[in-house]
């Protein structure tokens, strides 16, 4: 095995991308938009959270697979193809399954609950939801879609990885070298791929799915993401030059997002796709390379969030929708009750992850002894 560097940047923005989901959950009943697939909207709404939701959207979960593509391949070549395989089923498809089962009362509970407070009637007591046998039967994965689709795509890339052992992928290596350490050739060709898959399958952009049924479509467009980071950690070397021209490129992204926001309704399907593409590359590969030049040391302050975020992940989503429905009738401005929301959820989160997560069987389940 050989001696790798830990990229603590890397681990902050896992933690940070995990975060910000509870930004998303807070945010997404407030928006005046129904663009989104979200079944909830309170009485008082705001376009500024249509644009916060869809901005975050379109940078984290590229971020996040493409971090997974890295960390995978670290297993892969440092562990062993098998042991990858046993710590994927350990650390994703366990977390998966037990907390699907654990959660899904909670958060159908949830979305009934704000769904007849934003409606106007009587929501169905906690005794009534929880003797229904159906209440626990997870017909749908929620937030947790996250944690399906990457164990599917560990597997692919496992099976894949396994093939190409047959073969010499020294073209491939040099290929991606070649294509990623100059700043603008890596931005162009992972733009061309993000179009080419959006092209192909004709959506506008993809963000999650809730069904059992994986969606092609965006099985497809997170393996590509995942494979960059993959192919990243096999030329590892490389990994800084993402600090090369990162501002300029996270701005890039920025702009194209204003721009998108103020010409929607005037683009066509292709020219969605080519400035959605545009917008999620250049942040992705921008706010990595933030996170590289400002956050690569060892910071006890931050550690704490790192560690956390795995459960701040998994329970902070029916929360976030309980307290959106419970302060309804708050006689206070949407963007009060979103803070309220979202600094309630956070404080539930952190505060359990501290007392009753951190040092508990539960602590070692989701992180590993280390923790």
């Amino acid at each position: 095995m050989t001696d790798i560097k830990r990229y603590y940047a890397f681990d902050s923005l896992r933690a940070a991308m995990m975060i910000l989901g509870v930004v998303i959950h807070s945010s997404m009943s407030y928006s005046s938009s129904n663009d989104m697939m979200w079944p909830l909207r309170a009485k008082d709404t705001s376009v500024v959270f249509y644009y916060l939701v869809d901005f975050i959207h379109s940078f984290r979960m590229p971020v996040f697979f493409l971090m997974a593509g890295f960390f995978g391949a670290f297993l892969f070549y440092e562990k062993g193809p098998e042991q990858m395989l046993k710590n994927r089923f350990r650390r994703i498809l366990l977390p998966f399954f037990v907390f699907l089962l654990v959660l899904n009362p909670f958060v159908a509970y949830a979305f009934k609950y704000c769904d007849a407070i934003f409606d106007g009637r009587a929501p169905i007591t906690i005794g009534q939801h929880f003797s229904l046998l159906r209440s626990y039967v997870p017909f749908r994965l929620f937030h947790l879609w996250f944690l399906y689709y990457l164990f599917i795509i560990s597997i692919l890339m496992y099976l894949m990885s396994k093939l190409t052992k047959q073969f010499s992928t020294l073209y491939i290596d040099k290929l991606f070298e070649g294509t990623f350490k100059n700043p603008v050739y890596r931005l162009l060709v992972l733009t061309c791929v993000s179009f080419f898959i959006l092209f192909l399958f004709g959506a506008k952009s993809f963000e999650t799915s809730i069904s059992w049924l994986p969606n092609l479509g965006i099985l497809t467009y997170f393996l590509s993401f995942y494979i960059t980071g993959w192919m990243l950690y096999r030329k590892r070397e490389l990994v800084n030059s993402l600090t090369h021209f990162d501002i300029p490129i996270a701005i890039f992204g920025m702009i194209a997002f204003c721009y998108k926001m103020n010409c929607d309704n005037e683009m066509s399907l292709i020219c969605f796709q080519i400035v959605n593409s545009i917008i999620t590359c250049s942040l992705s590969l921008g706010i990595i390379g933030l996170f590289l030049r400002f956050t690569d040391m060892p910071n006890n302050n931050v550690k704490f969030f790192v560690n956390s975020a795995f459960w701040v992940y998994l329970i902070h989503f029916f929360i976030a929708i309980l307290l959106t429905g419970l302060i309804e009738k708050l006689t206070v401005n949407v963007y009060i009750k979103f803070l309220i929301v979202l600094s309630f959820t956070s404080l539930i989160c952190l505060t359990s992850y501290h007392f009753l997560v951190r040092k508990s069987f539960i602590g070692v389940f989701l992180n590993g002894k280390k923790y």
